[in-house]
């Protein structure tokens, strides 16, 4: 339970620290950065979450799965809502422009939705008893006609 208190923190710590950079920087550009490395570094923490996940799930016997820490990727949804609200705030408001923030906050957070539902998947795949979710895909040869 420390851990994901601890988690939870640094996340909020990264959402207000990018907070005060849209709302006290003037430069575009440095907000953009700033928008985007804020994307990633939460892409990067929800990433590591889904891999440890699929990685638990699939020593534990067929059928049974570990649940997903959903409460990690609502906030992450949230607080890029929230980015997203200041911004359009800001641009309406005062003109500022923030454009790069809509767009890297934005997708940010379709990303993570996307994120949730291939950690479903991913878990039910692993899960599975003939265990052909983790079997390669064969891959045909093309047919090259010999001149």
């Amino acid at each position: 339970m420390k851990t994901k208190v601890e988690q939870m923190i640094w996340i909020l710590l990264a959402f207000l620290i990018c907070g005060a950079f849209i709302w006290f920087l003037q430069s575009p550009t440095v907000i953009g950065v700033v928008a985007g490395v804020y994307v990633m570094v939460i892409g990067a923490f929800l990433g590591i979450d889904l891999k440890n996940m699929i990685k638990e799930t699939k020593i534990k016997p067929a059928g049974d799965y570990k649940a997903m820490n959903k409460s990690r990727y609502i906030i992450s949804v949230i607080t890029m809502v929230l980015l997203c609200a200041e911004s359009m705030a800001l641009s309406k408001l005062f003109e500022k422009e923030v454009t790069a923030v809509y767009a890297s906050v934005g997708v940010g957070a379709l990303i993570v939705i996307g994120m949730v539902v291939s950690g479903i998947e991913a878990n039910k795949g692993v899960t599975e008893k003939d265990n052909s979710w983790t079997k390669p895909i064969p891959i045909p040869k093309p047919d090259i006609p010999e001149e």
